[in-house]
């Protein structure tokens, strides 16, 4: 064996699937919108919670990640209000001078606002981040056993269920379009009647990495670059998008699961 061994190249892969995921970056106002599919800045997000990091400490190992995303079930875009400061009014007292008199008279101040934030409801995804066999394994264990709470872009949208993460050999194309299909995905004979919206579509979108110059490329700003309070920012990296079909996709063996 060689000094300097060269670290084993592969895949960390997950399948994320819950009731309710937003995948925003840097929401603010009153209009939060989701992304269709889960944001690089909220997997290093979930994973550096699970490895018990704060939002001061380097992030820079994790955000360097290249990352793709099956799309198995796109879910459905759902919307709810929120509210932001005292929207049912307070009530101050104003002071006045008339006629030598002091006169007072109460006024409804509403220093409040209501918006809306957007869900996917739903939705399922494979998510494959491309990194060497120990460091993956790393996160692995600490997906399996989380230091804090885990959410799905916001708090509101904490993880349920989590299958395992497995570290899987080949490149993120490679294993987004070979990796198992959840079967809970996958259409039941004895249940023909159960189809759109609950199993996975017959054609599946792939998310993958891109050149800037590559064409059909598209900007992705969710390069998480600092998640401090004060100064959290975002850079941008591009995907291209691609298609694998269901029925190629095999349900992975329970032994399997378990090794």
């Amino acid at each position: 064996m060689s000094e300097h061994t060269v670290p084993e190249q592969g895949a960390l892969v997950l399948h994320i699937n819950a009731p309710l995921q937003s995948w925003g970056v840097g929401a603010q106002g009153t209009v939060r919108s989701t992304n269709a599919e889960p944001t690089l800045s909220g997997m290093v997000g979930l994973i550096g919670n699970a490895m018990a990091r704060t939002r001061d400490d380097d992030i820079s190992d994790l955000a360097a990640l290249p990352m793709g995303v099956r799309v198995d079930r796109p879910g459905v875009l759902t919307r709810d209000f929120f509210t932001a400061g005292t929207t049912t009014g307070v009530v101050q007292r104003e002071e006045s001078i008339k006629g030598g008199r002091r006169v007072f008279r109460d006024r409804v101040v509403n220093d409040g606002a209501v918006g809306t934030k957007f869900y996917l409801s739903g939705a399922a995804f494979t998510v494959a981040l491309q990194v060497d066999r120990e460091f993956g394994e790393r996160i692995a264990a600490a997906l399996a056993r989380p230091a804090r709470a885990l959410f799905l872009g916001r708090k509101s949208c904490p993880v349920t269920y989590m299958d395992r993460a497995v570290w899987v050999p080949g490149t993120l194309e490679e294993v987004l379009r070979t990796f198992p299909l959840d079967p809970d995905l996958l259409p039941d004979p004895e249940r023909p009647w159960v189809g759109r919206g609950v199993v996975a579509p017959a054609r599946l979108t792939l998310v993958l990495p891109a050149g800037p110059d590559e064409v059909g490329a598209q900007p992705r700003k969710d390069v998480p670059v600092s998640f401090t309070r004060e100064a959290r920012r975002y850079a941008t990296r591009f995907v291209r998008f691609a298609h694998v079909d269901r029925d190629t996709l095999t349900v992975r063996d329970s032994e399997e699961e378990s090794a």
